[in-house]
């Protein structure tokens, strides 16, 4: 106390003589301070822990609630003020670039150098995981090279028998593509580029497999191979799961999908989603891009045709309320049934070979049922629809 009196003098443009004066004083402040210091604090101690016992426990909960909403939204301006004033993150802006990219080499680009900034490509470089086999990756993918360089088809063949699935030594796992934006380990990323090779290879390769088999013996053989791989490793399929009052997005999911030339063969669905799979898989390409390119137009026409959805039922709250679904799904729902009008999946699946499969769930505990060509060949599709639906208000 008295070394801070003492700086508090030396700043006042006091002379000596006056600095002499106000020793006394300074001595008499000084005996003050440290009499009193010791008091406060113990009326302090004895005072402040009941009062906050006090206001902690007879304070209503919703204050603290609404205590605890201001100070979110204080702290959220805060925050906002503070970082619009200082330096943009370069991290901060290179994830907000991705929203506004157009190309794949300018996702690319941006996400590469997204990884650099969090390290994230120094993940991909090392192969070493608990989450998959890497020892049984690397190997596997040595035999394989070594068997391709060889020429030797029968052991390559051997090879992708036993490990052409999709989850082989753990590759598949869910957290090896949830690190980086680029992509997983570059280990499986090699590995799936070598049983890319060997696919490659054995197409290509119009030699007997052994010295003594004649060339339509090893063609057979082959093509035999590839019949059994499709078989084990499966197709790619497209599930529209469900969607309710946002089923309508299903649409865009399948419009990239459709004009980048990935749309699988294979689609299913349920409720709204069951809807739009119906709809890609009962018409064919020429049929189906214009209603994906202007579905809002498409869609006009069945709009001035429904006066009882539009008079009785245009009202979006009304619409959720009454039949659970808002007032675009109902109309896609009509547009959908006049569309495909009364064809089943067995005449669906002729006319586009698409393979459509629709979810019915049961409303006890039984297994759900799946509908497509195979196991209802004779079932008409609109019907499967609105079963998968299962909304009564809406099927009245």
């Amino acid at each position: 106390m008295q070394i801070a009196i003492q700086k508090v003098h030396a700043l006042l443009p006091f002379s000596e003589e006056d600095a002499h004066r106000s020793r006394p004083l300074s001595k008499i402040t000084s005996g003050i301070a440290q009499l009193l210091l010791p008091m406060i604090r113990r009326v302090s101690a004895l005072i402040i822990p009941p009062i906050v016992t006090f206001v902690v426990k007879w304070t209503p909960s919703f204050v603290w609630v609404l205590l605890d909403f201001f100070l979110d939204i204080w702290l959220f301006w805060v925050r906002k003020l503070y970082y619009s004033h200082t330096r943009k993150d370069t991290l901060k802006e290179n994830v907000k670039m991705l929203k506004n990219v157009e190309t794949y080499e300018e996702f690319v680009r941006i996400v590469t150098e997204i990884d650099r900034l969090t390290n994230m490509d120094l993940w991909r470089k090392n192969f070493v995981s608990k989450h998959y086999d890497y020892i049984l990756i690397n190997d596997r993918m040595e035999l394989l090279r070594q068997a391709r360089l060889n020429k030797d088809a029968s052991f390559i063949m051997s090879l992708l028998r036993s490990g052409l699935i999709r989850n082989f030594g753990g590759i598949a796992q869910k957290r090896l593509y949830t690190k980086s934006y680029l992509g997983t380990k570059l280990k499986i990323q090699e590995y799936i580029v070598e049983v890319l090779d060997c696919l490659k290879y054995l197409n290509d390769s119009i030699e007997a497999v052994g010295e003594n088999d004649y060339i339509m013996n090893g063609k057979q053989l082959k093509i035999n191979f590839f019949q059994d791989a499709r078989q084990s490793f499966g197709c790619t399929a497209l599930i529209l799961q469900g969607g309710s009052l946002f089923g309508i997005c299903h649409l865009g999911v399948v419009r990239a999908l459709f004009f980048k030339g990935l749309l699988p063969r294979v689609i299913g669905g349920s409720a709204v989603g069951a809807a739009v799979a119906s709809l890609v898989c009962t018409l064919t390409n020429n049929e189906l891009m214009p209603i994906l390119v202007s579905i809002v137009d498409v869609m006009g026409d069945v709009d001035k045709l429904n006066h009882e959805v539009d008079e009785r039922y245009g009202n979006v709250i009304e619409n959720v309320v009454r039949k659970g679904y808002s007032q675009d799904i109902l109309i896609f729902l009509k547009f959908v049934r006049d569309t495909i009008g009364d064809m089943t999946f067995e005449e669906a699946y002729l006319k586009t070979q698409r393979i459509l499969n629709i979810v019915i769930h049961p409303s006890h505990t039984a297994v759900p049922s799946l509908l497509n060509y195979i196991t209802a060949p004779n079932v008409i599709i609109w019907t499967a629809i609105y079963a998968s639906i299962g909304n009564r208000s809406l099927i009245r």
